[in-house]
């Protein structure tokens, strides 16, 4: 016997759920700008006819972005609006985030006059002090604010997930290890954490080599791991308190204040990365979902099903697979879904600081930071600011209402 409460089974409840309705589209409505954003806000035309010819520039520049292409059609021209078009389609927004209006620069608010070639042309939610669209920023923001918020609650969830299940499914007593085994698995994990924290010092390549030497160290810390339980069978087993070391260190990260971590490293970088917040974000984080699974793991521990699996030879590793983690990973959606919030919420705040994300990245902090230079801007931080808000509210809705089916199950 197992849960009913599964991925898919809260999926199709919340689906249903009727308090969930403005969530979920407000989500897909989220989703479906910063996928878009490319072709909703670009000042490159999303079609036009020039000599005969029927071109789509917006398309040729996504391809070239992505290396799909190896020459780019904005190389062409500095000012594709002065161009002489048989026929044109530019996109809803014709502006792009980093594209500067000198002649509507100096924060030109909704209502205030502009200096346009047409109407169409109309910065609707006003500019920055550069003359950049704040509507473009908007659009564009969103894709660096649900990249970083999922990707790195996402990051979380795939290390703290697995480790609070082994944690609260192995505790103190059912995992023990052969000398040799311990001590390859010890050195494999000193060998990631120094790698790791080697990609934080170095730039370009040299962060990606040591990004990928800290995951093949672990690796190869399993390979020789597994030799050794099948090959050095005499050595003497020893306990390993699994569910002590697990919670010892969730304290200690716990008690590190999140934001005083985020600067002392962030600020250490000479070039501010995105991968980076992303990360550190994912490691503070962890600890969250890693003790929700873990106190999952202990109530399953304990039930019919897995005492059966036990009875049949399973290893302890294809309980926790087959079963453990498929159970617990349902209700760890609610942390996941909160998660999610706080994260945008946090890489808002950094970015609000100046701390973290590249300096010609747009993004909604930052678009937030610059109603401080000029306080009768109200816009630049009303705007950015209800943006923040509204997708903090989403995944803060959507968790409530997975806490409520969990919690009614």
């Amino acid at each position: 016997m197992t849960h009913d409460i599964t991925p898919l089974s809260l999926y199709r409840k919340t689906w249903k759920d009727k308090r969930a309705r403005l969530a979920k589209w407000g989500l897909i409505t989220l989703i479906g700008i910063a996928l878009l954003a490319d072709f909703i806000a670009t000042e490159i035309p999303l079609y036009c006819k020039i000599d005969g010819t029927h071109r789509f520039p917006a398309i040729h520049e996504v391809l070239s972005g992505v290396g799909i292409t190896s020459w780019s059609l904005a190389q062409e021209s500095t000012d594709w609006k002065s161009l002489s078009y048989e026929k044109v389609l530019f996109a809803p927004v014709p502006y792009s985030a980093t594209e500067t209006d000198l002649k509507n620069a100096n924060f030109k608010g909704l209502f205030d006059r502009q200096n346009l070639s047409g109407i169409r042309f109309r910065h609707w939610l006003g500019t920055d002090h550069l003359g950049r669209d704040v509507l473009a920023g908007l659009i564009h923001g969103t894709r660096i604010t649900l990249l970083v918020g999922v990707c790195s609650i996402l990051l979380a969830a795939l290390f703290a997930i697995p480790l609070g299940a082994l944690s609260g499914f192995l505790g103190d007593d059912r995992l023990r290890m052969r000398f040799p085994t311990l001590i390859v698995f010890v050195i494999s994990m000193i060998l990631c954490i120094y790698f790791l924290g080697m990609s934080f010092a170095a730039e370009g390549g040299v962060a990606v080599n040591a990004i990928l030497l800290a995951l093949i160290s672990i690796l190869v810390g399993i390979g020789l791991t597994l030799l050794i339980r099948k090959w050095w069978s005499r050595a003497k087993e020893i306990r390993v308190p699994v569910d002590t070391l697990f919670l010892r260190s969730i304290e200690i990260i716990r008690s590190i204040p999140s934001f005083f971590l985020l600067f002392a490293i962030l600020g250490m970088l000479r070039t501010p990365r995105m991968l980076y917040v992303i990360m550190l974000i994912a490691f503070l984080y962890s600890p969250s979902i890693m003790r929700f699974v873990r106190a999952e793991a202990m109530k399953l521990r304990n039930q019919t099903f897995i005492q059966s699996a036990t009875v049949l030879g399973l290893s302890d590793l294809q309980i926790v697979l087959r079963h453990i983690i498929p159970n617990a990973i349902g209700p760890a959606l609610i942390t996941i879904a909160f998660g999610i919030g706080s994260a945008v919420l946090i890489e808002s705040g950094l970015s609000f600081l100046g701390i973290g994300i590249a300096p010609e990245t747009v993004s909604w902090g930052k678009m937030l930071n610059l109603a401080r230079s000029n306080f009768s801007a109200w816009w630049m931080a009303l705007l950015p600011g209800a943006a923040i808000f509204l997708t903090i509210a989403i995944f803060n809705r959507l968790g409530d209402v997975l806490e409520t089916h969990i919690s009614g199950r």
